[in-house]
């Protein structure tokens, strides 16, 4: 079988906190290949041999909150035309909104198509704190090539702040149960194991909806981690929820 050379795509990334949802799928995509553009330094424990660019030690805004763009929020590095370059990536896929907006002069200055993919915050909370960043957002609308919603609902949102209809696809980061249908070859034995995918940060997002719903269950199996930040304060939240009669941790070896 002849091996078709694989495309590269350039993944603009900032924030310093792990994504493997992102990393586990720029990798893995079929027929393309990758390389990052990293405003700050990021995580990169999940990226594995893929060269990464690093263009700046301080992150674009100059605030967690998004508000204040930093003196090098758009410029365009050196650094990064030529991984450009080198690389020739067939576009650049920037990864949530707020950040890629840190990079949208670039892909102006390259004429390198720009895909955005939107993550949540970036569709809700961000566009209001302060009400500029909805401007913002509108003008890399019209920048893009194509915008990337994980849900229907994310694709309404996104249409609210102005972003056409026709730019938007959804991509939902999940498994297609009609192609993939789930059998169990295990007979049922009464337990509930629940596979939690999860930084286990302060933020604990779903998860107390998740235990909440699993109150009933006689023993609940929850995998955590043996070392990672969060992980005792998950432990006590649950125990909150469930009682700690009702659990039991597996520590992820």
């Amino acid at each position: 079988m002849i091996e078709t050379k694989r495309r590269p795509v350039a993944h603009c990334l900032a924030g310093r906190r792990p994504q493997p949802f992102i990393s586990d799928q720029a990798i893995g995509l079929r027929g393309f290949s990758a390389l990052v553009l990293a405003r700050d330094e990021i995580d990169r424990s999940t990226w594995g041999r893929t060269p990464v660019y690093r263009s700046q030690s301080l992150p674009g805004w100059t605030d967690s909150s998004f508000a204040v763009p930093g003196e090098q929020f758009d410029d365009v590095p050196e650094v990064f035309l030529d991984a450009l370059r080198r690389h020739a990536p067939v576009l650049l896929h920037c990864h949530h909104g707020m950040f890629a907006l840190e990079f949208q002069e670039i892909a102006r200055v390259t004429g390198l198509p720009l895909v955005v993919s939107f993550y949540g915050y970036d569709a809700s909370a961000f566009p209001l704190r302060p009400p500029e960043n909805t401007g913002r957002l509108r003008g890399l609308f019209a920048a893009s090539a194509a915008v990337l919603a994980m849900s229907d609902d994310m694709a309404a949102d996104l249409v609210r702040l102005g972003c056409p209809a026709g730019l938007i696809r959804v991509h939902m980061p999940s498994v297609d149960l009609d192609r993939f249908r789930y059998r169990s070859d295990r007979a049922d034995t009464g337990r509930v194991v629940v596979l939690s995918v999860s930084d286990f940060t302060a933020k604990y997002k779903g998860m107390r909806f998740e235990l909440v719903d699993l109150n009933t269950a006689p023993t609940v199996e929850l995998p955590v981690p043996d070392k990672k930040e969060g992980a005792a304060e998950f432990r006590f939240k649950a125990n909150a929820v469930l009682g700690a009669a009702t659990l039991k941790f597996i520590a992820r070896r």
